[in-house]
């Protein structure tokens, strides 16, 4: 097939997965529990109040939720264009975008063909974790777009000279800001500037030679380059961040806790790996789960090893990103969300290095495909959950959003073990005219 005809049919492919998320703005306000908190903090900030989060339970929204996107939502508010609507807008949006920059990261990064960078983008975008969430006030679109793009002009810079890579690097510092400010993870960001900083793939090469000639300046700026590592994880131990809201989870210890957050991993990579959620597969084979997240990662941690030596911003950034993961006490495939995309293209130029020597390209193509296939399921199913009218309250079956939409709704049920939150009803009248349609009907 030439070029430009696999150009076409995998522009084909992305244009059919985008217009599935289309059917996405026919869902009422579909909240999240981290949406309340987002959606509390804004109206607060909106009103002039600063960054806090009136009539919620948690004490440590101020932390565990940065301004950047409450001040999103604040702006929406501010300009009654505050519905589900818009909500979804400002996600697909910023969807887009991190696609789009994902799309230039796959072709410098990693090589890739225009057609081939097309259909990764267009796999990725069929991710669970990726449509799942889209319609919900959640952070992670944003944090994505923000997170790609920065890492797009820190691998800019990297090839760049002269006033050019300046630039770059000015950009890519401003964008980790904005990154840090809309999620605390952001601070991932910060190795993979200062590699891009440094001169990235090509400083590795340098840095050898001058070690093995044992020259003194880079003896003394690797250990200057450990000292300030160190120095930054004492002060990231030391920060609010980690001294309130984790010793609360770590007070079982350290060890039963890792052990649970590492239990979490490797539930997520199984989800994302098989790309169905562990709640959609029958009991009996969920003890399979752990084993296929190990076989991802091992598959994982092959990959990085076969790009040791092209070593770059986006490495660095998945990386410490996922060794932030790892010790993070909470267990959610969203979590890998900013990162799914670019793990994609990373194990696909794994295959492509190797497919000279193993027959796995078959294999690889087979697994995309049923990947693809399952994704589109997924789709299907979150359609018919924003097709379901005046039903939509009863997909919630959790004790906290279930009760508040069913009053919201009108459909107030004396089964529901947990009252209404009375600040969760509020707000679904609020921002959404279907749920007040259908309390007005039924009144």
């Amino acid at each position: 097939m030439q070029l430009r005809s696999r150009v076409a049919l995998a522009g084909a492919g992305l244009t059919l997965v985008t217009a599935s998320y289309a059917l996405h703005f026919m869902r009422p306000l579909h909240l999240e529990p981290d949406s309340v908190c987002y959606l509390l903090t804004a109206e607060v900030a909106a009103q002039g109040g600063g960054w806090s989060c009136a009539g919620c339970p948690r004490d440590t929204c101020p932390i565990n939720y940065p301004p950047g996107y409450p001040a999103m939502l604040s702006v929406l508010i501010r300009t009654n264009l505050a519905t589900p609507w818009s909500f979804f807008g400002l996600n697909l949006g910023c969807l887009g975008l991190g696609v789009a920059a994902t799309f230039r990261l796959l072709r410098r990064a990693f090589a890739f063909s225009a057609a081939t960078s097309i259909a990764l983008c267009s796999l990725a975008l069929l991710s669970y974790p990726l449509f799942r969430w889209v319609n919900a006030p959640l952070s992670d679109y944003a944090f994505f777009a923000v997170a790609t793009a920065c890492l797009y002009a820190l691998v800019r810079s990297s090839e760049a000279t002269g006033l050019g890579r300046v630039v770059a690097l000015g950009i890519g510092s401003v964008l980790a800001a904005a990154a840090i400010l809309i999620r605390s993870i952001g601070v991932a960001l910060l190795p993979a500037l200062v590699w891009a900083a440094v001169g990235g793939p090509a400083a590795l090469v340098r840095i050898r030679e001058q070690l093995r000639a044992k020259s003194r300046p880079a003896i003394y700026a690797v250990g200057a380059t450990a000292g300030a590592a160190l120095a930054g994880a004492l002060v990231l131990l030391r920060s609010d961040y980690v001294q309130i809201n984790l010793r609360g989870q770590f007070s079982s210890g350290l060890g039963a806790t890792l052990l649970r957050t590492w239990g979490y991993r490797l539930l997520e990579w199984s989800e994302i790996a098989l790309n169905v959620p562990a709640t959609r597969v029958p009991t009996t084979l969920r003890p399979l789960f752990p084993w296929v997240g190990i076989f991802a990662l091992v598959c994982f941690a092959g990959a990085v090893w076969a790009r040791r030596r092209r070593f770059g911003p986006v490495e660095a950034f998945v990386l410490c990103y996922s060794a932030v993961l790892f010790i993070w006490p909470f267990g959610d495939a969203r979590f890998w969300l900013p990162v799914i995309p670019l793990i994609t293209g990373w194990l696909a130029w794994a295959v492509e290095e190797v497919t000279h020597q193993y027959a796995v390209r078959p294999a690889f193509l087979a697994y995309a495909g049923t990947f693809a296939l399952l994704g589109f399921v997924g789709q299907t199913l979150n359609a018919r959950r924003s097709l379901a009218g005046d039903r939509f309250p009863l997909t919630y079956r959790d004790d906290y959003l279930g009760p508040a939409y069913r009053v919201a709704w009108g459909q107030g049920s004396k089964s529901d073990s947990v009252a209404a939150d009375p600040t969760v009803v509020s707000m679904i009248l609020r921002y959404d005219p279907a749920a007040r349609n259908a309390r007005a009907r039924r009144e």
